[in-house]
């Protein structure tokens, strides 16, 4: 009967997934950790939630790719797990999982060897794999994770966890208190704790000063994470006090520590300051050279115009922000495209067509199974001031 059990137990962990699709075990984080040390092979695990769109996306499209199943089914146990509800929350706590997609990279004995977000095509994703299975042969993990997942955590950080709907954030003094008491700030649950929430700028100071030892035992993902929630903390302080030298700081830091097109990054920061400090002129200088030099997105436009619609009443602005999107609107647009069209067109003067708009883009939002109430009550605006 030993013998038996024995049989049947190697057997349930040996059973390889479907040629054709990647067997995801489902939310069982203890059978997939035993599954990959039996069968010596890394762990990949989904971190997801049910609102996810791009998860899904992942899921029916690079999660489906024939070059994506083989490679994986060949080298991880693969696992998703909603980082929303029971222990799911636990471990997305323990690996900092604070946008989604996330996934994560396993030696088969449960060592952190790489983190990476969001979408990506097949081909990509691929090349991402190759990394992971590249950095556990080498034996690089991310030293300060240790392979345990109920860490003793702060209250304040478990409540502030879980679903959106039930999540109690703390107040800042709260998290300003626990973290001035902590002796080493390097360890693993402080380190947790300062990328969950903002931090007074003695520990973001520290955490800036030390990027490269925090990188080195938690992975560059979430130390380039924080570091851009501190230069957001900043920025919101410079637009708060309305200081251009506090500014002109924000982007300096920008420039040492966050990778990418510098004058892309400049653009939009500038923009978020002249926008939040009510200078809508340069704002609208700076939109119509971006438009002009073919810098800006479809949907960049249409954020820009809609930032105008809801805060700016200089009707010369307005009127720009009409002919912005002039540019962008075919009859292919979407949904939101059309709405802000006819939003601006109403605040611009232009009634009658703003009721055209409105009436395109509520047939194309109902086409796209969206919420076109607003667009409705935008629709009895207009034709009140018509009549």
């Amino acid at each position: 009967m030993k013998r038996f059990t024995f049989l049947v137990l190697i057997t349930f962990f040996s059973i390889p997934a479907l040629s054709g699709e990647i067997a995801f075990i489902k939310n069982d984080w203890q059978k997939a950790r035993e599954m990959a040390a039996v069968q010596d092979k890394m762990l990949l695990v989904d971190f997801y939630t049910d609102w996810c769109k791009w998860c899904r996306v992942m899921d029916t499209t690079t999660f489906r790719d024939p070059a994506v199943v083989a490679y994986v089914n060949e080298h991880f146990i693969p696992l998703s797990i909603d980082a929303e509800r029971d222990f799911g929350i636990t471990v997305a706590m323990k690996y900092r999982v604070n946008a989604y997609p996330t996934y994560g990279y396993f030696t088969p004995d449960g060592r952190l060897v790489l983190k990476s977000l969001g979408y990506q095509p097949a081909d990509e994703y691929i090349d991402v794999l190759r990394n992971a299975v590249t950095r556990s042969d080498s034996g690089l993990v991310y030293e300060g994770v240790t392979p345990e997942t109920d860490l003793e955590y702060p209250e304040f950080f478990r409540l502030a966890s879980g679903t959106r709907k039930a999540r109690k954030n703390p107040e800042q003094g709260i998290v300003d208190a626990w973290l001035a008491g902590q002796e080493d700030l390097f360890a693993e649950v402080p380190f947790s704790v300062i990328c969950r929430f903002s931090t007074p700028e003695t520990i973001s100071d520290f955490v800036i000063g030390n990027s490269e030892k925090y990188e080195k035992l938690y992975g560059t993902d979430d130390v380039e994470m924080k570091i851009s929630s501190i230069i957001s903390d900043r920025l919101r302080s410079a637009i708060r006090e309305n200081d251009a030298k506090m500014f002109e700081g924000v982007l300096n830091l920008s420039d040492t520590y966050e990778k990418g097109d510098r004058d892309a990054r400049h653009q939009r920061y500038r923009m978020r300051f002249y926008s939040g400090t009510g200078d809508w002129k340069k704002y609208a200088e700076m939109v119509s050279g971006a438009i002009d030099a073919g810098t800006m997105s479809d949907g960049a436009i249409n954020s820009a115009a809609w930032t105008i619609y809801e805060n700016c009443e200089d009707a010369a602005i307005v009127k720009q922000a009409v002919v912005w999107m002039a540019k962008i609107i075919t009859d292919a647009s979407p949904y939101a495209y059309l709405d802000t069209y006819a939003a601006v067109l109403f605040k611009g003067g232009e009634r009658e067509k703003a009721e055209t708009y409105a009436l395109k883009a509520i047939e194309k939002g109902r086409s796209e199974e969206e919420d076109v109430a607003s667009t409705e009550e935008l629709l009895t605006k207009i034709r009140g001031q018509i009549q």
